[in-house]
């Protein structure tokens, strides 16, 4: 093992703790995965070692041999060759995942950048690794509460996550003065899809290691500001016509500066390129475009508004299809037929809201062990009239065309 090899500063600083977890095994592999912890099935601190700080004048330096050549610690890491001599033991971990078991150190290897590492027998560290993995990816798709059905997400992988990881890309940008930083406007009214979008959004983002931050406030967007952050991040801000109206709205006094003026600046600053912004995409939801100010909407701020309308007849069916699939068509048929006879806006949210009180019904059915447990038709109706209903507020919803929320 090299003296630039990371399983050699390893080895040095942890060999003792290694082989009493370990013992009588010599062949070890690391990785490098910060928040394998979280998709871990138990963890348990080890005490020993830690916040202890190690320098050159009370440890061994990189110019030394190793001390325990009996172990091999193999990376498995492209890493750099830039090594500390002085490393601060911080934290140490004993881990657990389907029954594989790990050791999870946080330390110093290198100048300026600490490193969360994964030790484990080399003969298991891959499967570890993958075994974390899926843990994780789990997690990410279990967040994602619905079938995305007839989203703009292909529209959305090549516009925002291509856009920010292509390697290729990122040269042509440079070679012809583009800055690496786009505007888009997820626009229509509620409960059609702009928020799922999003969830989907954040859990390819996390996967390929881009940034995401969400906004609720301007407060938030303007505290958070920092000139040197150039990590490929995308920025949302939901709900944006809640804080950003045209500033003709608030002209009554133009010696007070608003809190749309006050964001407004910045926020166009930003988006302009004044404080060189590279790698980053801007994301603004509003259920109400005309509402947003039109210095905000100019191209080279805004280069993209997606509308996220409320489904048509063929995306309701393909809807019902999705998730009442042991209903038969002529059933799902008859939701879609009442429903239109509501002269209501239907979004995939009322129709998320009427299949869930239908799924809720069935286990009620089950509970007690009717032989038949799907809904008839007047059933089905009545929920949907109660949904129209607490979606118009409490009132019912009759003759004139409601926007449902």
């Amino acid at each position: 093992m090299a003296n630039n090899d990371p399983g050699y500063y390893v080895l040095n600083l942890y060999g003792k703790l290694i082989q009493k977890e370990f013992p009588g095994i010599t062949d070890f592999g690391i990785a490098f995965l910060a928040d394998s912890e979280d998709y871990a099935d138990t963890i348990e601190p080890i005490e020993e070692d830690v916040g202890v700080q190690l320098n050159k004048d009370v440890y061994p330096s990189p110019d030394i041999e190793m001390k325990s050549p009996s172990i091999t610690i193999h990376a498995h890491y492209d890493y750099n060759e830039n090594l500390l001599d002085s490393v601060i033991l911080s934290e140490v971990n004993r881990c657990f995942i389907k029954g594989m078991k790990f050791l999870k150190i946080i330390t110093p290897l290198f100048v300026g950048d600490s490193h969360d590492i994964i030790l484990a027998p080399n003969d298991m560290i891959k499967d570890i690794i993958l075994a974390a993995k899926q843990v994780k990816d789990n997690k990410i798709n279990t967040a994602i509460h619905a079938p995305l059905i007839d989203l703009p997400l292909a529209s959305l992988e090549k516009d925002i996550l291509d856009f920010l990881t292509n390697e290729d890309f990122a040269e042509f940008c440079k070679k012809y003065s583009i800055k690496q930083k786009r505007g888009f406007i997820f626009s229509g009214p509620p409960g059609n899809g702009k928020t799922l979008s999003l969830a989907w959004l954040k859990s390819q983002a996390l996967q390929r290691q881009i940034e995401f931050r969400a906004y609720k406030s301007a407060r938030d967007f303007l505290e958070s500001q920092d000139g040197d952050n150039q990590n490929k991040r995308i920025l949302v801000f939901e709900e944006f016509d809640t804080f950003m109206q045209e500033r003709k709205h608030n002209a009554d006094d133009e010696s007070e500066p608003t809190q749309s003026n006050s964001v407004l600046g910045p926020l166009l600053n930003i988006l302009d390129g004044i404080d060189d912004t590279a790698n980053a995409v801007f994301i603004f939801t509003t259920n109400f475009i005309v509402t947003l100010d039109s210095a905000l909407m100019r191209p080279g701020r805004i280069d993209k508004v997606i509308p996220f309308d409320p489904p048509d007849l063929s995306s309701q069916e393909k809807f019902l299809e999705t998730y009442l699939s042991e209903y038969s068509i002529a059933v799902r048929r008859m939701i879609i037929t009442y429903l239109g006879k509501k002269n209501a806006t239907i979004s995939y949210a009322v129709l998320k809201a009427v299949v869930d009180n239908i799924r809720i019904r069935e286990f009620w059915l089950q509970q007690e062990k009717a032989e038949d447990t799907k809904i008839k038709k007047e059933g089905i109706q009545e929920i949907i009239d109660s949904v129209l209903d607490n979606a118009n507020k409490g009132r019912a919803v009759k003759d004139t065309k409601e926007s449902l929320l």
